[in-house]
């Protein structure tokens, strides 16, 4: 799989700086990708359920998220301050 390169990633996230639904979910995923080195089957069952923190996988406070990874393995993997900040804002719209 080739990886990206430094500046192909900042024109992608470029291109999700608009405030349309779309745009917040893609920019935090992009993020969360990025910062993390997720897979993403990892990141595709991701739970999220304002009720009920104790079953979410994202965290926003540390920021952090729970994946399952190869051979059902669950690991922590902690994210950046701006990921944290563009999940919250794709929360916040949902």
């Amino acid at each position: 799989m080739p990886v990206l390169s430094e500046d192909n990633i900042k024109s992608l996230l470029k291109s999700c700086e608009g405030r349309s639904f779309e745009d917040r979910r893609d920019l935090a995923l992009i993020r969360l990708f990025v910062t993390t080195g997720a897979r993403r089957g990892e990141l595709t069952n991701l739970r999220y359920r304002p009720d009920f923190p104790e079953e979410n996988d994202i965290s926003l406070h540390p920021p952090t998220v729970r994946v399952i990874g190869k051979g059902n393995r669950e690991r922590i993997v902690p994210f950046d301050s701006r990921t944290a900040q563009a999940i919250d804002r794709y929360l916040r719209f949902t």
